[in-house]
């Protein structure tokens, strides 16, 4: 059996990695942001000079949503630009499939734009967006420098993309209707999660079903199979696990957006926590070879707050802290702080989780409570997620009436702090 080069397999790495950070983008209602973030990726992918969406708008003149590349090439476009529906976009709408032209300067049937011809652009890709109802969205394409033949693989990837655009554009819009028809805030958010769960549950479901079947597969419930299909039916089984966990975790943002988790305030001793902790990491990090240690100053007194939300806030971090330290130590440390000395109100306790593990980036800390932002330079075979842990646990915090800080140095490791009142003000 022929070997795969370590070229191509890199290459389909990044493909399949990119595909799940763009399915993870699905559930992001901006539409503007979502556009952005999608082009970024298709330049990225296809190592073009241009990636390029135009949508119509309600009067059906094709307009230009989002662009990505060479920034000195994207300020000679015609970005601005509103038009009727000509040349290759016509095409790829009318044809409804995909477009490949090696070098745009050549092809006779479909003239070049001038400010595209000056930009010194030549091979392009692209593919058409529809909706469910087989309406026509837009178009989306790349453009290279170079002139290129797009391969059968290139034009299955950009089908992907558009088909995984299509849908998020029709539920974008689909959201931006029913928003614009909520009188108030409140009601946006309810909507937004009502949309958000039952998109999910559409999505769970069937999921559901596919996992069990996996299972059944791998069991040999439905006869003998080889190894290398054992294998191959284990990473589906693995990716269908992980689609899962993402849908699971959409729904619990949404659930806390929409200020829809229930508060359960009481009187507890810190020491109660600290217990349930130890008993849920010691055995995990001794596994891994970490230390774990906890530290609880005498000086902290009971809390009154919602003791599940906290222990969930603090298991999150530990589980994160775990997840991104390969040597060394986690240390949570427990203290009293107070803000303004001898004023009882301004009292706080401070929960403090350090790590000695791969630390963040400083261009990441600003963006790294965003939900789905998935730090770059990190192995994400090594370190899966989903980019939504910190976001749901920031949002945790703030409900609890705290606050969340976070230091870390990249290969020197983190330190996350939780800040809460000695007494939620409910």
């Amino acid at each position: 059996m022929k070997r795969r080069p370590a070229a191509e397999l890199q290459r389909s790495y990044k493909e399949q990695r990119v595909l799940k950070e763009f399915m993870s983008n699905l559930f992001l209602l901006d539409l503007d942001e979502l556009l952005q973030r999608f082009t970024k990726q298709l330049a990225s992918l296809f190592h073009a000079e241009i990636a390029w969406v135009r949508l119509f708008d309600n009067e059906g003149k094709l307009r230009s949503r989002a662009v990505a590349g060479d920034k000195a090439i994207i300020k000679l476009l015609p970005i601005s630009e509103v038009g009727k529906l000509v040349g290759r976009g016509k095409w790829m709408l009318e044809k409804r499939k995909p477009l490949t032209i090696r070098d745009m300067a050549r092809d006779r049937a479909r003239p070049i734009h001038s400010s595209i011809k000056a930009c010194g652009l030549h091979g392009f890709l692209g593919a058409p967006l529809f909706d469910r109802d087989q309406r026509p969205l837009g178009v989306i394409f790349v453009m290279t420098r170079r002139p290129r033949h797009f391969v059968k693989r290139d034009v299955n990837l950009i089908e992907q993309f558009a088909n995984g655009a299509a849908i998020a554009i029709d539920k974008a819009r689909l959201f931006g209707e029913v928003q614009k028809k909520s009188k108030e805030a409140g009601e946006a958010y309810q909507a937004k999660s009502e949309f958000l769960n039952t998109l999910a549950h559409e999505l769970r479901t069937p999921l559901n079903v596919i996992i069990g079947s996996l299972q059944l597969l791998v069991d040999g419930f439905y006869g003998a199979i080889t190894e290398k299909q054992k294998s191959g039916l284990e990473m589906c089984e693995r990716n269908a696990y992980d689609l899962r966990t993402l849908i699971n975790e959409v729904l619990d943002l949404a659930r806390v957006e929409a200020g829809r988790v229930p508060l359960v305030i009481e009187d507890f001793d810190l020491k109660e926590i600290i217990d349930e902790l130890k008993s849920s990491y010691m055995d995990f990090c001794r596994e891994k070879g970490l230390e774990l240690k906890f530290r609880l100053e005498d000086s902290v007194p009971k809390l009154r707050s919602d003791k599940s939300k906290l222990k969930e806030i603090l298991l999150n971090l530990l589980a994160n802290a775990a997840k991104y330290t390969e040597k060394g130590e986690i240390e949570m440390r427990v203290r009293c702080s107070q803000d303004e000395p001898g004023d009882p109100d301004r009292a706080r306790v401070a929960f403090s989780i350090r790590d000695t593990g791969l630390g963040i980036k400083s261009e990441d800390l600003p963006h790294l409570f965003e939900p789905f932002y998935m730090a770059e330079g990190v192995d994400r075979r090594k370190y899966p997620g989903t980019g939504l842990g910190l976001s749901i646990t920031k949002r945790l915090v703030e409900i609890l009436d705290g606050e969340i800080q976070v230091q870390s140095e990249w290969g020197k490791g983190s330190t996350f702090t939780v800040f809460l009142p000695l007494a939620h003000s409910s």
